[in-house]
């Protein structure tokens, strides 16, 4: 739609011209005007008036967005214990193919034995937590499961972790198996425990048929492996730098040498690749070698009050024995927890037996929606607290202990307490 905002102007002898030929003329581009053209142009004379020829195309009428005054609320999700929950530990070593070993033992575990024994825990309601964050008080998992951990000895050999060409896990290695399985079982989850000894063995890089070989370029291919391995949720921890025999170990030199110079060793392993700062936060864990204690007092103090090598204080010390004499981690809470006496089970199919046959025994995980919440409190436990005690009076949750990324809390008859946990 065009509209006249103007006066035309037209040339005197045109406008001359015009007015000798026609006494009234029509308006020009659909303007009907009712004046007449002259020589003298009188200078009170109304302009013509622009009438707009109507539009016949339809305008669309634009929305206008106004922005919702209301907020979107906002839920935590709390993990919530009705009774305490124990939390069993595998032990295992070595992963061997099937056409190179017949059959399972307590330190090597035949692949395809190792596949259904993750079928059978994960359809028994077990699910797998990091053993650093659950020392440090972090009891979530997904609602309904109940809690497993994983530990791997003796680490690193290439049948416990090998990366293929385009850097992910070889299935034929016990965390490329796990890894695999975790992805098909989402709420099975990914986390294990990988105890080192560096100064007593050296990585097969070279596959060999179903095996490996030491080749040429082996340390960088090591490195790689552990810096995917702490990247991935898998995390080594000390297991002493030769695998020694503890109760051999008479001072505290050669056992502060022993676990020293195997944290080393590991950090310069990953600075031949440029990730020597995935070292820096990794706990301070250590797993007795052999199931033997250190006989002298000194050293055994000394074990007792180790500080890492990147300054980490004594998380815990790890333990292990058969199935017979099982024993599972207590609640760090709990007056039957020691962080210096953390027992394992050797994942033999006796230590699998008896995770299937006493699973009832161990709680399953229930989940609280803690809210409407408001984001700017949600680590202050003071407030936490206040928000379960609103759930409980409402009866939306029940007594229980409560594991929340800010810490832990005991219900108890409409009662809130903060419960301590020793190491953060």
């Amino acid at each position: 739609m065009i509209i006249l905002s103007k006066a035309v102007r037209f040339s005197f002898p045109f406008i001359l011209l015009l007015s000798s030929l026609v006494g009234c003329a029509p308006g020009f581009l659909g303007v009907a005007s009712t004046a007449t053209f002259t020589e003298t142009v009188t200078p009170t004379a109304v302009p013509p008036t622009a009438t707009p020829i109507p539009s016949t195309q339809t305008l669309t009428p634009t929305a206008t967005v106004v922005p919702s005054s209301t907020p979107v609320p906002v839920f935590i999700s709390a993990t919530v214990w009705s009774a305490d929950p124990q939390v069993p530990i595998l032990a295992y070593h070595r992963f061997y193919p099937d056409s190179l070993l017949a059959v399972s033992n307590s330190t090597k575990t035949r692949l395809s034995d190792f596949q259904q024994q993750l079928q059978t825990l994960y359809d028994s309601g077990y699910s797998l937590v990091p053993l650093d964050a659950w020392l440090k008080g972090d009891m979530r998992i997904p609602a309904g499961r109940k809690p497993l951990i994983l530990t791997i000895d003796d680490c690193f050999f290439a049948d416990q972790i090998f990366l293929n060409p385009d850097g992910t896990p070889s299935v034929k290695s016990g965390v490329g198996l796990l890894w695999q399985f975790s992805q098909t079982h989402p709420d099975f989850g990914f986390a294990v425990a990988l105890f080192y000894n560096m100064g007593d063995k050296q990585y097969g890089n070279v596959v060999r048929g179903d095996w490996w070989n030491v080749g040429p370029g082996w340390e960088d291919s090591l490195a790689k492996a552990i810096a995917w391995c702490i990247q991935n949720g898998a995390m080594p921890y000390n297991h002493f730098y030769t695998h020694p025999e503890l109760d051999l170990i008479t001072t505290v030199k050669d056992l502060n040498y022993q676990l020293q110079e195997n944290e080393i060793q590991l950090r310069d392993s990953l600075t031949r690749i440029n990730q020597q700062s995935l070292a820096d936060n990794l706990a301070n864990i250590i797993a007795i070698t052999f199931g033997i204690w250190p006989t002298n007092e000194s050293v055994k103090k000394a074990l007792l009050s180790y500080v890492s090598t990147n300054n980490q204080p004594l998380l815990a010390i790890m333990d292990v024995d058969y199935a017979i004499r099982a024993k599972y981690l207590q609640p760090v809470y709990s007056t039957q927890f020691n962080r210096f006496d953390v027992p394992r089970i050797v994942a033999n199919q006796d230590g699998i037996d008896v995770l299937v046959k006493n699973k009832d025994t161990f709680p399953k995980a229930q989940d609280c929606k803690l809210g409407p919440v408001d984001t700017t409190k949600v680590e202050d436990p003071a407030y936490l607290a206040q928000l379960i005690t609103d759930m409980s009076n409402n009866k939306t949750c029940p007594d229980g202990v409560y594991s929340m990324a800010a810490g832990l809390f005991r219900l108890q008859d409409g009662q809130v307490t903060a419960i301590p946990v020793l190491v953060k």
